[in-house]
């Protein structure tokens, strides 16, 4: 129960990553709040941890781009008696395109999703964390820290998400708000899965995968949810600014 007597809200928590954070959380201890782009998705998570034995949490939907959506969110969040201890951003959307092929329309979607979503959540949520400060997680990507071969919006998005990490950790330090960033490898999600499907030879698109993780398999969402529960909870007390890899040797070749 590492997470006892905490309040946190997971976004992208209809499944992937996202999910095996909000479950997790649940399991020790805490008061979660899931949001998804969608409801379905969103209900889909409470009702896991609903079997898993626990109170069926709070759900919340909408696109973290939108701000009437975000405000709506921290609306949710601020009618509990309970200030917020733990935001983990998790919602995002890939692409495979470079530069000189990606559409402007697909460049601004990535970027206003993986983004601007976080901006407008942290800038939404931050002043419920002020009361007893708290942690923010940045669910980023290890292809913020290495090129990885057509995903410009993508890796530019990721990369703009760990530097923000840092920037916040600056300026909410003396708030007692730590602020640090997630960079997992290829996590076996439904996101990557859909990336695999939409190459021209899927089976391929994974081996390629694969064979550049020394670990030599794919990363399970639950690998990522226990580096969140570590940077949630009053064991990283002494930790912010800082970039946590998960990735399976990805990023070491």
């Amino acid at each position: 129960m590492r997470l006892r007597g905490k309040t946190a809200v997971i976004t992208g928590a209809g499944s992937g990553i996202g999910r095996a954070v909000a479950v997790l959380f649940a399991h020790e201890g805490a008061d979660v709040i899931v949001h998804s782009r969608s409801r379905g998705h969103a209900d889909e998570t409470a009702a896991e941890i609903e079997r898993g034995g626990l109170a069926r949490p709070l759900t919340a939907e909408g696109p973290i781009e939108d701000e009437a959506s975000v405000v709506r969110l921290a609306a949710l969040v601020a009618e509990r008696s309970e200030p917020l201890d733990v935001l983990v951003l998790s919602a995002g959307i890939d692409n495979f395109e470079p530069v000189d092929v990606v559409p402007i329309e697909t460049w601004d979607t990535i970027i206003s999703t993986n983004l601007r979503g976080v901006f407008l959540t942290c800038r939404a949520l931050l002043p419920l964390m002020r009361a007893r400060g708290g942690s923010i997680i940045h669910i980023a990507s290890a292809s913020a820290l290495v090129g990885s071969p057509r995903m410009a919006a993508y890796t530019a998005s990721k990369g703009a998400m760990v530097s923000l990490a840092r920037e916040m950790a600056v300026d909410y330090a003396a708030a007692g708000i730590r602020v640090n960033a997630i960079c997992p490898g290829s996590i076996d999600t439904p996101m990557l899965r859909a990336g695999f499907a939409a190459r021209d030879d899927p089976a391929e698109a994974e081996r390629a995968c694969l064979a550049r993780h020394p670990l030599g398999r794919l990363g399970t969402p639950e690998d990522v949810a226990y580096g969140a529960l570590y940077l949630a909870s009053d064991e990283s007390g002494f930790v912010t600014g800082s970039t946590l890899v998960i990735d399976g040797g990805y990023t070491a070749i």
